[in-house]
């Protein structure tokens, strides 16, 4: 079942899976940019952003290159996400919790996004099914399949003491 909220869209299969897609354009941050660092991945991230790009390939967009910066900020958020329980792209003062993470360290873009996902499914097939969940909502494939972005990170978290594992790509059109 989906539920559309704005320009947010909840992906819901009962006690299965959850994922929820944000975007925020031309937004700016400071010109300082961040110090760019290698790209650093877990396998199961690694493997995440490879069916990413194979998603893009089979959609007729070019690869994303995998950003350390953009990956190391993911995997904050999924591990934000797996020790509050609190799933959403909101802080308590209604912004953009990955907006202000990107313009906390003056990340510079003019487009970003973030897909969230959260499944309670079995490793490794909770990878796939929040690859497939991603893939199977129109506004987490708009993110995957944007010819606007051209990085992303990648985090993942979990299990958590009841299973749950956190997916959390970062999107952005970085200069």
């Amino acid at each position: 079942m989906f539920q559309v909220k704005g320009i947010f869209q909840a992906a819901l299969a009962p006690l299965t899976a959850l994922a929820v897609a944000g975007s925020i354009f031309g937004a700016t941050a400071g010109s300082a940019g961040a110090v760019a660092q290698p790209v650093i991945m877990t396998a199961p991230e690694s493997q995440l952003m490879a069916e990413l790009n194979a998603d893009r390939a089979a959609n007729g967009e070019g690869p994303l290159a995998g950003n350390g910066v953009l990956a190391g900020i993911a995997r904050q958020r999924s591990q934000m996400i797996a020790a509050s329980g609190n799933f959403t792209h909101y802080a308590a003062d209604g912004s953009l919790v990955f907006a202000g993470m990107l313009n906390g360290i003056a990340f510079p873009y003019s487009f970003a996004g973030e897909n969230l996902a959260e499944n309670n499914y079995s490793w490794p097939v909770s990878l796939d099914e929040a690859n497939t969940q991603l893939m199977n909502s129109p506004t987490h494939r708009a993110n995957i399949l944007s010819p606007k972005y051209n990085e992303v990170g990648i985090g993942i978290a979990g299990p958590t003491p009841d299973g749950k594992f956190y997916y959390t790509q970062i999107f952005a059109a970085a200069w």
